[in-house]
């Protein structure tokens, strides 16, 4: 008998295998009537799998403790998996890589899939549904890793509808770079209202990454301060220029401030009391 056979025998001597189990492996090992589990006398020997006959008595075993059954190599080879090794088709198995979830993608247009492909995909929940729904948005040709990439950020299907519909034309990855920061279609229609409708994705996120809201811009314009580019504004933003700051610049005499003048004021210090005790200074 050998030491594979005499390692099945073991587990079924522990109660990890039952005796139509135990008599399973045995016979895909090629054991003979010495080896059968039940009784002296074996039952008769199914043909056996040209896939279990080359693999050893522990990936037998890896393969029944995780599930992967015969049924399920076959239905893979259906799908042209075929010449698997058992650690790969645990993979698949317990990634849930299921034979009709490839024939789906596949329906869909994913074809030519790795292995680790196949596992990203079913790992991140991208069904051929979703693909399905992306593809009437617009999206076509998507990707495995476009797909995979768009499920983590959570670009759905109706984001994408509404970016577009608020007036945004967008490649797979600005799409993504938008969700990722929180760029909603309410804060670019927003913008659209007070005249930023010509907007690049980059701007955008950068707009909304510091803080740049509709509001800010509107009271900042408000002040009757000019030439307010997204980079301007951005610049104002992080450096603490506000209306309110401007509006007391403006009333201490400096009228005629300019963005870049009032950011520099901001960054050296320069605030209405540094101003007042100058002015009162002078006036002395």
């Amino acid at each position: 008998m050998s030491q594979e056979s005499m390692q099945v025998l073991t587990m079924l001597s522990e109660g990890k295998l039952t005796v139509e189990q135990a008599n399973r492996l045995l016979n895909a090992l090629g054991g003979g009537r010495e080896t059968s589990a039940s009784s002296s006398t074996a039952p008769e020997r199914p043909p056996r799998d040209e896939f279990y006959a080359r693999l050893s008595a522990n990936e037998l075993i890896e393969l029944r403790n995780h599930g992967v059954e015969p049924e399920y190599v076959r239905a893979m080879r259906s799908q042209g998996f075929a010449g698997l090794s058992a650690r790969e088709l645990i993979e698949l198995h317990n990634h849930g890589v299921a034979p009709d979830y490839i024939h789906g993608l596949r329906e869909a247009g994913l074809t030519n899939l790795s292995l680790h492909q196949l596992i990203e995909l079913s790992v991140h929940g991208v069904e051929p549904e979703f693909i399905y729904a992306m593809r009437e948005q617009g999206y076509t040709g998507l990707t495995s890793q476009q797909l995979v990439e768009m499920h983590i950020h959570q670009v759905s299907p109706e984001l994408a509808g509404a970016m577009r519909e608020a007036g945004l034309s967008l490649k797979p990855r600005h799409l993504i770079e938008l969700s990722l920061h929180g760029v909603t279609p309410d804060f670019v229609r927003a913008l659209h209202e007070i005249g930023f409708s010509d907007l690049k994705p980059q701007q955008l996120v950068a707009l909304m990454i510091h803080g740049v809201s509709p509001a800010f811009i509107h009271d900042l314009r408000e002040t009757g301060l000019a030439d307010l580019t997204p980079d301007t504004l951005v610049h104002l933003q992080i450096h603490g220029v506000d209306a309110a700051f401007v509006l007391e610049m403006q009333a201490l005499g400096y009228a005629d401030l300019t963005a870049a003048q009032a950011i520099e004021m901001k960054i050296h210090g320069v605030d209405s009391h540094f101003v007042r005790e100058m002015q009162g200074a002078v006036v002395s």
